[in-house]
């Protein structure tokens, strides 16, 4: 719809004042105006909040799945192996998070006309539009990752919780503590002992809050006070889950 901050206002004063009757008809097909506006309010909402989700989520995937490739192709020493995840998680990490949004809006027909066919989006340039649209999603993202540490660190804490309760026959009582339904010693310390201590994760994280922050603080600066919670919240993460739950993790060189 056009005009949409007058609109938003009217449609916001009819609201208010709860008065159905004073909605009007517009354009060929007599849509209300206030029914359409609200209308196409929640799409955009879904839509918007939709792109972060499916953001956070890609992230997820593409973590796990270059953890996964990286460990089975191999290498000679863990040191190199967990250096080489910790750059192919940042990569995919940054290019789904900083770029891929980019250039899916980005228009380059004026740069080039071979690109400008490839890369045919709304925007030729920054402007209040793209920071609206594209800079909302890119902070939305962001927000939302600085706490991803709390959940992805929590549910492992929970279940493993689960899991040794369930090793007791969920006894309550001072006995319980010794009670354990495992027959070899192996078994019973992987199960105890917690998760392991996965650093290669926690550094392509950080590197990747920094880094968007970087690219796109200037002209948002509402990243940089989101980067200084995502470096608290990983900072109290962590000092607990070293503290009470990770094993001793391995010895690494330089």
């Amino acid at each position: 719809m056009s005009y949409k901050g007058h609109v938003q206002c009217f449609c916001d004063k009819m609201a208010d004042e709860e008065d159905k009757d004073a909605d009007e008809e517009y354009g060929d097909d007599d849509l209300m105006i206030c029914k359409d506006y609200q209308h196409s309010k929640l799409t955009t909402f879904f839509a918007t909040n939709g792109i972060t989700l499916i953001i956070t989520v890609i992230n997820q995937v593409l973590t796990a799945v270059s953890i996964s490739l990286i460990t089975w192709i191999g290498y000679d020493t863990h040191s190199e192996m967990l250096t080489k995840i910790t750059n192919g998680v940042f990569a995919a990490q940054f290019f789904n998070t900083a770029i891929l949004i980019l250039l899916v809006y980005a228009n380059l027909d004026e740069v080039d006309e071979n690109a400008g066919k490839l890369l045919d989006g709304q925007f030729r340039d920054y402007s209040p539009k793209w920071y609206t649209l594209v800079g909302n999603n890119i902070v939305q993202t962001m927000f939302v990752n600085a706490f991803m540490p709390i959940i992805t660190e929590t549910i492992p804490v929970i279940v493993s919780g689960f899991k040794r309760c369930v090793d007791r026959g969920f006894c309550t009582s001072r006995d319980s503590v010794y009670a354990t339904r495992q027959t070899q010693i192996y078994s019973y310390i992987d199960l105890y002992v917690g998760p392991d201590y996965v650093i290669h994760f926690k550094y392509s994280q950080i590197l990747n809050v920094t880094f968007v922050t970087m690219m796109y603080g200037l002209g948002m600066p509402i990243l940089f006070p989101i980067a200084a919670v995502s470096y608290f919240i990983f900072y109290i993460v962590e000092r607990y889950q070293v503290a009470f739950t990770y094993p001793m993790p391995p010895a690494l060189d330089d």
